[in-house]
């Protein structure tokens, strides 16, 4: 018997998926998951008399959808079939004899068959916006923090604190962020900030900030 490795079945199954549209992918994975737990169900199969093959006879009843060709004689396929659950399940690795061999790598290829599926669904996690120095003030301003209130030294260790940015930097900023046209308040802070409360549904300050744009 020669033992397919999983490296290979890996193989062939990245082959035939890499010449299919994306849109179709998904459903090439989950066919061939279904495959493989069809395979492993597989009963013995009775020829024409009714009759078990013979033990040096093949079979191959994987069919014409799955990706996988693989052939294991009728009369070892409970212990393959046991074989193979024992290390999806159990994680025990059976190696002494070539069909159990070639139960762990089919097992191997099912479990990474199931781990692609996983990936494949997974929502990527939305990038959270990276706010500048200059553009976390300017945020906090238009949220309705009253910067000002206080004296600047004191606001700038605070904040400072908080976003985890330079003191010195941040009392400075905080001296043009209420209004005109500066080095803190330039087109591409105010865009950055807007697209912010966009995000987060809140129309009204992403209005007030892009009717400032246009001053």
């Amino acid at each position: 018997m020669n033992i397919k490795s999983f490296e290979e079945f890996k193989a062939e199954f990245e082959t035939e998926l890499n010449q299919i549209p994306q849109t179709h992918k998904k459903n090439l994975i989950e066919n061939e998951i279904k495959e493989v737990e069809n395979y492993i169900r597989h009963e013995q199969t009775k020829n024409i008399h009714g009759n078990f093959f013979k033990n040096n006879s093949l079979i191959n009843t994987s069919n014409a959808f799955s990706v996988f060709k693989l052939s294991i004689s009728p009369l070892a396929r409970k212990g393959f079939s046991d074989a193979f659950n024992n290390y999806i399940l159990r994680g025990i690795i059976n190696e002494e004899t070539e069909c159990y061999s070639q139960a762990f790598h089919f097992g191997k290829y099912y479990l990474w068959l199931n781990e692609f599926r996983d990936q494949l669904n997974k929502k990527p996690t939305p990038k959270k916006p990276q706010l500048s120095h200059k553009q976390k003030i300017l945020a906090l301003h238009y949220y309705g923090v009253n910067l000002n209130k206080y004296d600047n030294v004191k606001t700038a260790k605070l904040l400072s604190q908080i976003l985890g940015v330079g003191e010195e930097n941040t009392r400075k900023y905080l001296s043009y962020v209420a209004a005109g046209k500066n080095d803190v308040r330039t087109k591409q802070n105010l865009e950055k900030v807007a697209q912010l409360f966009e995000n987060i549904d809140d129309t009204e300050v992403s209005n007030k900030i892009k009717s400032d744009l246009d001053k």
